[in-house]
């Protein structure tokens, strides 16, 4: 049990299991029951009626990973009659627009906090899930101690494109890499799952002598498209015809490393040397970008920052980002990133729909495949300013107090975000 002081408030911390996130779309199957809080807790939180319950959301910010957390917490004080009140980090930027309708669906006892924690989160907490890595710190030490040597000659393709799971952005994206033949000269790691599969699930199919490929062929092999339905989808049937295409060319791998299996990739979390040290520009595929996509006011304003940008910021290297609108003006204001626009166009940032963004970024990356590679080694040794800064803004973030600490110290302080719910009625 992990009780916290923070400025003149208490709080009893708790953190979500990873189960609940690799589980959590069986919740609806009636086949994964999350549970939350036991009796210790409650006999705590009981004797100490001002102490706050408050929950480090580790992961996605997606209401599909939130509603069954809200309504076990609220079975949790109703079984125990508990007073506390309940705080939640809430992950990312742009959530304004949402709130409003959001909290009308909320306990009135339940306050959510802006956070930027969730890279942290999966660097630091994570990493181990997925790379077996036990001390990350000591890898980000490394990183800034040997990764880079800034001539760079080690260069050998321009672009790294690591698309993870099927979205329908990242697929659109991939249409335009295709067509322009820029897959060439990229890295590309693009995967034909989308929803997580439990990793119990997977290695009882594996142990029984099914490959990853066959066990993801024979459980879900659909794109994100598929299910944006309740989103609101804004796509045209040519579009929503050309991700299917896309889809059915997946999986695309060519990363210098022999796994391609993506939730069991040692590098998922956390940045490849041997990969970082041979390319120019990481093109970052955020989790979330749906603006033009969907209607949904959270999916296309949301930005999440993820361990997605935290790799090239740790490996010394260049980014583009393709993500939901300032998602780069947020960057810099949360976490005082440095960007390049002094290299090229970074309008994608402004423009309202992933196509307009997606069409900057290939103009983008057009260009750049101009370049030599003794041309763009000279390109990131005049970053170096940049990128050294970037590394140290990373280290600064990854090394120091835990960021969880730091969002509740602004918050306590009066400093912080935070909305609370408005829900009158009695059910969730």
């Amino acid at each position: 049990m992990e009780v916290r002081k923070i400025g003149n408030k208490e709080f009893l911390v708790f953190r979500l299991e990873y189960k609940h996130y690799s589980k959590i779309h069986l919740h609806r199957e009636g086949k994964y029951k999350f549970t939350f809080g036991n009796l210790a807790h409650s006999t705590y939180l009981k004797n100490n009626p001002n102490t706050g319950i408050l929950i480090l959301e580790e992961g996605e910010v997606d209401d599909l990973q939130r509603r069954p957390l809200l309504v076990e917490i609220d079975k949790y004080r109703n079984e125990h009659k508990l007073s506390n009140l309940v705080y939640i980090l809430y992950q990312g930027t742009g959530q304004d627009s949402y709130m409003n309708f959001y909290l009308n669906s909320v306990k009135p006892y339940v306050t959510f906090i802006r956070s930027q924690s969730a890279m942290y989160n999966f660097v630091m907490n994570w990493s181990n899930v997925h790379s077996g890595i036990e001390d990350p710190h000591l890898l980000i030490t490394e990183l800034y101690s040997s990764f880079f040597q800034f001539t760079s000659k080690s260069i050998d393709k321009s672009f790294v494109l690591l698309g993870g799971k099927s979205r329908a952005a990242r697929l659109m994206f991939l249409d335009k890499v295709l067509e322009h033949n820029l897959d060439k000269d990229s890295y590309m790691s693009f995967h034909n799952e989308y929803l997580k599969l439990d990793h119990d699930l997977v290695q009882k199919y594996i142990d029984g002598g099914m490959t990853y490929r066959q066990v993801i062929a024979n459980h879900h092999s659909k794109s994100e498209v598929e299910y944006l339905g309740s989103k609101g989808i804004l796509l045209s049937n040519k579009e929503i015809t050309t991700i299917k295409e896309i889809h059915s060319k997946l999986p695309i791998f060519n990363l210098p490393r022999k796994t391609d299996d993506y939730y069991y990739d040692p590098y998922m979390i956390i940045p490849d040397p041997d990969l970082y040290k041979r390319i120019f520009v990481d093109i970052v595929l955020e989790t979330f970008h749906f603006r033009g996509i969907v209607k949904d006011p959270l999916f296309k304003n949301i930005n999440f920052f993820t361990e997605k940008v935290a790799k090239p910021l740790l490996a010394f290297r260049p980014f583009m980002v393709l993500s939901n609108k300032h998602y780069l003006r947020d960057l810099k204001t949360e976490f005082g990133i440095k960007t390049f626009d002094k290299y090229w166009d970074e309008s994608y940032d402004e423009v309202d729909t992933a196509q307009k963004a997606i069409n900057i970024v290939i103009e983008n990356m057009r260009y750049i495949n101009s370049k030599t590679k003794p041309q763009l080694a000279e390109m990131i040794y005049e970053m170096k300013p940049i990128l050294t800064h970037n590394n140290r803004v990373m280290r600064e973030y990854f090394l120091g107090e835990p960021n969880w600490v730091k969002v509740m110290n602004k918050y306590v302080e009066g400093k912080g975000v935070s909305w609370k719910g408005t829900q009158t009625i009695n059910t969730i």
